[in-house]
């Protein structure tokens, strides 16, 4: 069984008996899928506050004014929740003046005037940072029922300054110095503008005074109609004042017709303000 070549070597080991070795087929790989690329979602980096309107977006960009600016601003107040705002105002204001009216509740009547205050301005300046945020409606207002450390710091500060510019002049007239009184009343009303909003925009350099007296140079007509509606709020006092003494009825339109005038000036002097906090670069 040998073949000749090799001992014990079996013919079927000749090579030429061997079956053809067959090639390893290759291997064959299902085609890969192809590659999907998903969009990456565009994220945004606003706070919630921001999102939700209630405070101005961050960034270098300036919101130019509003269409038909400035004649758009006189609808403001009237516009949204406008005219709720205002109704309110006179429900809270009425009664109090009317209380006035009568000589034992005079003082109570003007402490609980002044905590109405509080909140009609620190409203006020809800209104300045949303319309400065590019809302055109009254928007915000509620925000200042709200209680918060940071809150009722920040208007502690801007009360102080409120005061510390306006007092000068105050102190003038009672001296009867009345023109130079005004002069320097009318130059920390503009000032209070600016300051209000500073704090509006929560921006801490509007209040310093090379930030400010620029404004005041430049915008100085802006920085008069922004300060109406407090003027309007010491006038209102004043006359109602020299009311006292006259029948109850009197004293009860005069109120109301005052009021009225009071709260719209209010809401229309913020919307001055906010529109001029539009060209202001947060960062």
């Amino acid at each position: 069984m040998s073949n000749g070549k090799t001992p014990f070597e079996l013919e079927d080991d000749d090579e030429a008996a061997r079956p053809a070795r067959q090639p390893k087929p290759a291997p064959v790989y299902d085609d890969p899928p192809e590659a999907t690329y998903v969009e990456e979602p565009d994220v945004d980096t606003r706070t919630v506050s921001e999102r939700l309107g209630k405070d101005r977006p961050r960034g270098d960009e300036v919101i130019g004014p509003p269409e038909d600016w400035p004649r758009e601003s006189f609808s403001y107040p009237v516009r949204g929740k406008g005219i709720t705002i205002m109704a309110s105002v006179v429900l809270i204001m009425c009664p109090l003046d009317i209380m006035g009216a009568f000589g034992v509740a005079r003082f109570p009547a003007w402490v609980l005037k002044l905590v109405a205050l509080t909140f009609i301005l620190r409203g006020q300046l809800r209104l300045i940072g949303s319309s400065a945020a590019g809302h055109d409606v009254p928007k915000g207002w509620e925000k200042a029922l709200e209680f918060n450390s940071d809150a009722m710091k920040r208007w502690a500060a801007f009360m102080g300054m409120f005061m510390f510019a306006l007092v000068p002049g105050w102190v003038l007239i009672i001296v009867d110095l009345v023109e130079p009184g005004l002069l320097v009343l009318g130059i920390g009303s503009m000032y209070v503008s600016v300051l209000a909003l500073g704090g509006a925009l929560e921006d801490p350099r509007l209040k310093l005074p090379w930030n400010a007296i620029p404004w005041m140079l430049r915008r100085p007509h802006l920085c008069v109609l922004g300060s109406l509606g407090w003027w309007a709020l010491g006038l209102t006092e004043y006359a109602l004042a020299k009311s006292y003494g006259s029948s109850l009825g009197w004293i009860s339109i005069e109120s109301v017709v005052l009021r009225v005038v009071n709260a719209y000036l209010v809401l229309w002097s913020a919307r001055m303000l906010g529109v001029m906090g539009r060209s202001w670069k947060q960062s």
